[in-house]
């Protein structure tokens, strides 16, 4: 390569770091890297916005400091496991985690790190996007669906209800007036009060599906009342065993705890087949324990399968809670869910 060869070469190198630097500098999103080590040896302005640290205050420090203590734990495991076996645990796979700002606050991160080599050298970079605005809005629509849910159930109990409980009374008074000048027509009537009174409890389950709890005392009857409901409706067998809710538990946690388990019996049931499930909670002290464990077919790999299960997940990572779904084909599935109370609920200081 003569002269003017190396001078084209170097020119295309210094444009390729200059383009480079530039989307570093003007990225959205934040875009780390760190070494073997796991140490930052880049910093660009979004990540230096996200949390809270000037490039120069985090260039050679541990990847560790932007953790709180759980992940940082879990990710220093899962780089030392890829390096010494090649198991990707987190490299080239999109991930949500919780990142920790210069001030000590922490918020949810969507994470997805890629590798490279400079010669025998291995660097890993992590794009993050901040889903704290995300997550409120995913909340507020949550909220909003709970509240409209209480009104259909509030208009069901007080509006239809109450109008079925009035044309029962009619038709039980004029069936008096007609079996007087037509006795024959008694049948006929009787399976007219019938239905209008079948109509009655069928609404009345309703509005209580839609308006389950309404103070977080009731979570134990509510439950009780599921389980009691599901007996009758599938005829499968559903005990309940519940412990009382600790006093001054937020109302929103008790009802993602009853709707957690809501769908854990829809999917037992639709889905699994289920002849048994055994709903269990227990609170020690300000630790939360629920169980939902069924005998149905079970299923494979039941992460990514199917809103519900989504919606469950969501609802527990909402209140602080930990979601394990354990299942195996032809062996049934258990629903865990754990959650430690503070002395008072982030989501209770946040949304009232």
């Amino acid at each position: 390569m003569g002269k003017y060869g190396l001078v084209r070469q170097e020119q295309a190198l210094r444009k390729s770091e200059t383009q480079v630097r530039a989307i570093l500098e003007t990225a959205v999103d934040a875009i780390i890297t760190i070494n073997e080590r796991g140490r930052i040896e880049s910093f660009n302005p979004a990540a230096e916005k996200m949390f809270g640290y000037a490039a120069r205050e985090a260039i050679g420090r541990p990847v560790a400091i932007l953790m709180p203590p759980p992940y940082r734990r879990d990710h220093q495991r899962y780089v030392r496991r890829y390096l010494e076996t090649g198991q990707a645990r987190i490299i080239g796979i999109g991930r949500e985690v919780v990142g920790q700002r210069r001030n000590g606050t922490t918020f949810p991160i969507y994470l997805s790190v890629g590798e490279h080599k400079i010669g025998n050298q291995r660097f890993f970079t992590g794009i993050l996007r901040d889903l704290t605005e995300r997550k409120r809005m995913e909340a507020e629509i949550l909220s909003i669906s709970e509240r409209e849910q209480q009104r259909l159930g509030q208009d069901l109990h007080d509006g239809l209800g109450q109008l079925l409980t009035g044309a029962a009374l009619q038709t039980k008074a004029l069936a008096a007036q007609v079996l007087t000048v037509a006795p024959a027509l008694k049948p006929q009537l009787e399976r007219v009060t019938d239905l209008i009174n079948d109509c009655i409890v069928r609404s009345r389950e309703m509005a209580h599906g839609l308006q389950p709890i309404s103070d977080s005392a009731e979570f134990p009857t509510a439950l009780q009342e599921l389980g009691f409901q599901t007996e009758k409706l599938f005829s499968i067998d559903c005990p309940v065993r519940v412990d009382a809710l600790p006093p001054q538990t937020p109302l929103s946690t008790a009802i993602h705890l009853y709707r957690i388990v809501q769908e854990a019996i829809h999917n037992a049931v639709r889905h699994g087949g289920a002849r048994r499930i055994h709903i269990s909670f227990k609170a020690m002290g300000r630790s939360l324990k629920l169980s939902v464990r069924d005998d149905g077919s079970g299923f494979p790999q039941v992460r990514g399968r199917g809103m519900g299960l989504r919606i469950m997940d969501y609802r527990a990572r909402v209140i602080g809670a930990k979601l394990d779904i354990r299942s195996t084909r032809g062996q049934g599935t258990t629903v865990l869910c754990s959650l430690d109370l503070p002395v008072k609920s982030r989501w209770e200081e946040t949304h009232g």
